[in-house]
């Protein structure tokens, strides 16, 4: 029998996997098709577009810059806005080609 000489890191492991899979959850991750994107977005430095989702109508797709939580962020910062009731844009997390 093998002992794990790390059983906290272990147990910590498995505690943020499992809150991750709460997260995923309550936040899914829209994947966004390759012939979704309708028309480009100028606007800015990242790469974006606008494009239909059956059920949140039109939306604006933006690229996030890897390893910057640009993406995360801006999540948590409306569900911020949304708690403490201020105004602001809806944020859902999306994925196109894998990014």
């Amino acid at each position: 029998m093998l002992l794990d000489p790390h059983p906290q890191q272990t147990i910590d492991n498995f505690s943020i996997a499992f809150d991750l899979l709460k997260l995923s959850e309550k936040f899914p991750i829209i994947n966004i098709s390759s012939e979704a994107p309708e028309e480009s977005e100028a606007m800015g430095t990242k790469e974006k577009f606008w494009f239909h989702h059956e059920q949140l109508g039109l939306c604006l797709y933006k690229k996030a810059r890897q390893n910057t939580g640009e993406d995360w962020s801006e999540k948590i910062a409306a569900e911020l806005c949304k708690l403490i009731k201020l105004p602001h844009a809806e944020y859902e997390l999306a994925l196109f080609n894998k990014d």
